[in-house]
C-alpha cells in the first residue's frame, strides 16, 4: 500500500514555527512532525511514500528521505503540481 503525505501548504496557522523552514519539519518532542508522520504510515501497512511539496519545499528532499529511510519505507519527493493553494495534487496522486 501506498501514501501521499501533503507538505505543500504554508503553515500560517503556526505562527513563527514556520517562518524559516516547512510545517511538516517543526519539531514536536524532539522529533519532527514529518518524523512521526512517517513512522505512524509504516505503523499502518504502508510501503511507500510519496511527499508532495510547495512552501520551502527545497528543503524536504533530503529530510523526506532520511525521515523514510529510518522507518525502512523508499519516499519520493515531488513538486507542489496544484496552482491553487489548498486544492488536492490529483495529478500527483495518478501519475505515481
Amino acid at each position: 500500500m501506498k501514501a501521499i503525505i501533503l507538505a505543500a501548504g504554508r503553515g500560517s496557522r503556526m505562527g513563527g514555527a514556520t517562518a524559516d523552514q516547512p510545517k511538516c519539519l517543526t519539531p514536536l518532542h524532539g522529533r519532527t512532525l514529518l518524523d512521526w508522520q512517517v513512522e505512524a504510515l509504516r505503523d499502518a501497512g504502508i510501503e511507500s511514500i510519496a511527499l508532495v511539496r510547495g512552501y520551502m519545499g527545497e528543503k524536504l528532499p533530503r529530510d523526506a528521505r532520511v525521515a523514510a529511510g529510518r522507518a525502512g519505507l523508499p519516499a519520493q519527493v515531488v513538486a507542489d503540481m496544484c496552482t491553487v493553494q489548498n486544492s488536492p495534487p490529483r495529478r500527483v496522486a495518478m501519475a505515481w
